[in-house]
């Protein structure tokens, strides 16, 4: 069953927002430790952007709480800011996940300041804001332990990925050398073999908890949703393979040419990434809104 009223559009577009700033925040400080050859730079512009990313994830965090709130008691946007509903929010499940995230992100926030003896306190906020995305949801019940781990995860995987992009994007903008760029590549290609690993096994695993059946998959509206969504994985790992076997290996080559052409379309390619991985993002957020679990 697919739901459509003003609350539910307005809950799908604020969770696509946290689960964007959040899992990018928290993918830098991922990126950052993964590379320490990085050139200074990029490693700044990391930083920078992982700060930012942060910020953000935890006004659209806070805005998830009232907009819950205003789903609640559906009075309008006054409803958002009620006192009652609030408290109420914020006393559930709810409101334990975001304020982990909150504490979470201000810890991820501390790379631009963290000496390379304290970023364990970054890293432990990368693991903490995806472990806030399992306080609530579907972690209730007998699998409920399970599930939670699961989706603790997948989401570490995916913001692995997600949090590289910025920063490769930038690397192949020629503001570096070729050389710097191929290695930082190749090296997060090698490690993208097991992120990827985990993300498919962990993603798998929680569809099947959660649908039950295969049937599921089709003939329910989470199924179907869920389809949508790995269509769109799908398209993610083709491109991932072409810029790890094709693009990389010309990025580092000894034809000039050659390797200006892959650093051009690398950057085409992950710029496409970016888009899809908004997709996906999109689809979660009406996956985890508007759709209802099979029953059994």
């Amino acid at each position: 069953m697919l739901v459509a009223d003003t609350w539910t559009l307005a809950t799908i577009f604020n969770k696509w927002l946290v689960y964007g700033s959040a899992l990018v925040a928290a993918g830098g400080v991922w990126f950052v430790l993964a590379q320490p050859m990085l050139p200074a730079a990029t490693r700044q512009l990391t930083v920078r952007v992982t700060f930012v990313a942060a910020v953000l994830g935890v006004l659209t965090t806070l805005g998830r709480l009232a907009v819950q709130a205003g789903y609640l008691i559906d009075e309008g946007w006054r409803g958002m800011i009620d006192p009652d509903i609030l408290r109420l929010v914020l006393e559930g499940p709810l409101g334990t996940s975001s304020a982990v995230r909150v504490a979470a992100l201000v810890l991820v926030a501390g790379l631009a300041v963290a000496g390379r003896r304290r970023v364990w306190l970054p890293a432990t906020g990368a693991v903490l804001v995806a472990a806030s995305f399992a306080l609530s949801g579907h972690t209730s019940g007998d699998a409920g332990a399970l599930i939670g781990s699961l989706l603790v995860l997948h989401l570490v995987a995916v913001s692995f990925w997600l949090g590289a992009l910025w920063p490769l994007y930038r690397l192949a903008d020629g503001s570096v050398p070729r050389a710097a760029t191929a290695v930082a590549a190749e090296r997060f290609g090698r490690q993208a073999v097991g992120i990827v690993a985990v993300l498919l096994a962990a993603g798998a695993t929680l569809a099947w908890l959660l649908l039950g059946s295969v049937p599921a998959l089709y003939a329910t509206g989470y199924g179907r949703t869920l389809l949508a969504k790995l269509a769109f994985v799908g398209a993610l790992l083709c491109l991932a393979a072409v810029n790890k076997w094709r693009l990389v290996p010309a990025l580092g080559g000894t034809d000039r040419a050659a390797a200006d052409r892959a650093a051009i379309a690398l950057r085409r390619s992950i710029g496409v990434e970016a888009f899809i991985f908004a997709a996906v993002l999109l689809v979660s957020a009406v996956l985890t809104s508007a759709t209802v679990l099979p029953a059994g």
